[in-house]
């Protein structure tokens, strides 16, 4: 029986501390603050979806046990011959552990392909095309500030004009959507504009309130069987402030 401690309780305690605290940073440190913000929330969906496949692959593996699996008949002629399925179940066992094991380090890309091979849906269908594309922008923020990455935009020399946004392009596509970043072109003079968007406020609330309606929304996921079987509430994100609250 597995004992679970979920890490999640001390990152969300620092966030609503230092949330608070955000006006007293110096602008190197308030920028450190928003990449934790962006791996803490990244990392807090990963959990939930990787948390909704586990209670599914453990579904699967009561439903299939050994005992409740009738044998298989095979008919040649007139001659039937029964055969145990045990090793059929011990296949999909072993798969349904692989899965589950992947998804457990999974990063949020992956967790976001493995949806459809655990579940008969995708998760667009469950969380709608705008809710994905705000976790894919979470996710290439996620990349951006987990490895350290350097801002880079690519710029045309004879209009100035933004040609590739690189990790930026989700993001930024996903803001302009919310009216939080302007549609007026950007270039080599004023790209720093776009770096100071995702670092504002306004882009930090929009993403923790669709954090934490899309947490909703794949818990959905996992309604099967006897109501609250198995199911491991992870803590929810806490309440940052009223305007970052669903």
């Amino acid at each position: 029986m597995p004992l679970y401690s979920p890490s999640s309780r001390n990152s969300h305690a620092f966030l609503s501390r230092i949330w608070q605290d955000r006006e007293h940073l110096s602008e190197t440190e308030y920028k450190g603050f928003v990449q934790f913000f962006y791996l803490m929330l990244c990392g807090h969906t990963e959990c939930v979806i990787a948390e909704i496949i586990r209670i599914r692959l453990e579904h699967v593996k009561v439903a299939i046990r050994h005992s409740s699996v009738a044998p298989v008949q095979f008919k040649t002629g007139d001659h039937v011959e029964t055969v145990s399925s045990a090793p059929l179940v011990d296949s999909v066992l072993q798969l349904t552990e692989a899965i589950r094991r992947e998804a457990q380090t999974a990063p949020l890309r992956k967790l976001i392909e493995l949806i459809p091979k655990v579940f008969p849906c995708k998760l667009k269908d469950v969380i709608g095309d705008s809710s994905v594309a705000d976790l894919e922008a979470l996710a290439a923020l996620r990349n951006l500030f987990a490895h350290s990455r350097d801002f880079v935009v690519e710029f045309e020399l004879s209009s100035s004009a933004i040609s590739d946004l690189g990790p930026l392009e989700k993001p930024i596509k996903v803001l302009k959507s919310a009216n939080l970043v302007s549609n007026e072109p950007f270039g080599g003079r004023n790209w720093n504009e776009l770096v100071d968007a995702i670092h504002s406020d306004e882009a930090l609330r929009y993403f923790y309130k669709a954090a934490q309606r899309i947490e909703l929304e794949i818990y959905k996921l996992g309604t099967y069987g006897p109501s609250n079987f198995n199911i491991r509430r992870l803590p929810p994100l806490p309440d940052i402030d009223t305007e970052a609250s669903v």
